[in-house]
């Protein structure tokens, strides 16, 4: 998702890993620096400490190597990271998300689409791959669509919530709210969303 954001922002794929890097922390300013992190981290690779594992933990509190934020099942337990808010990380259909409820006291995902994935209900972290000649042929179909990427919302007859779903990933949402904040900052004056110095825990994004 950063790297679509990246080339829709002057970037280019034939870029070094640290401009593209630089690209996107300009891309991402204002926006939480774990959420930056959570959107460009490939879940589900072997750990570093005990290879038998996959990472799916992501550790919020933590910002710096990948093996500093990523944990297995077994580092979590090993509780490295005491005291941290970690978040563990699901695979539905070979994607990753997480649980809503894990995210509400940090951000606003009301609006964005739920799965169901074994007896957990998820959100992905990123937009899935999609056909785009269907979603074409599609492009005047009833259905809701997410307003960044035009993927197909599901409806869910028996979620009232699902009416309300504008986003399939918190990738798109951010996305959408980017914009948003740049239509803003060229029609008003910026405003600080930090009301306080940064504490040991992340704070809920006034920009969800």
């Amino acid at each position: 998702m950063l790297t679509y954001l990246s080339m829709r922002n002057g970037g280019s794929i034939n870029r070094n890993k640290k401009e593209k890097q630089s690209l996107i922390e300009r891309i991402m300013e204002g926006f939480p620096r774990w959420l930056s992190s959570l959107l460009q981290t490939k879940f589900y690779e072997p750990c570093e400490t005990h290879s038998s594992k996959q990472c799916n933990f992501f550790c919020l509190d933590c910002i710096g190597s990948k093996s500093t934020f990523t944990l297995c099942e077994n580092c979590n337990k090993a509780n490295k990271h005491e005291d941290h808010n970690i978040i563990q990380v699901y695979k539905a259909s070979r994607h990753t998300g997480l649980v809503p409820k894990k995210l509400k006291h940090l951000l606003d995902v009301s609006d964005i689409q739920t799965y169901k994935i074994n007896l957990n209900t998820i959100i992905y972290i990123n937009p899935r791959p999609y056909n785009e000649q269907q979603v074409n042929d599609k492009h005047n179909s009833y259905h809701r669509r997410c307003e960044t990427c035009n993927k197909e919302l599901i409806q869910h007859h028996h979620d009232y919530h699902s009416s309300t779903y504008k986003f399939c990933s918190i990738g798109c949402k951010v996305v959408q709210d980017r914009h948003a904040r740049i239509q803003r900052r060229n029609t008003i004056r910026p405003l600080s969303f930090r009301k306080r110095p940064r504490k040991s825990s992340p704070h809920r994004s006034s920009l969800f």
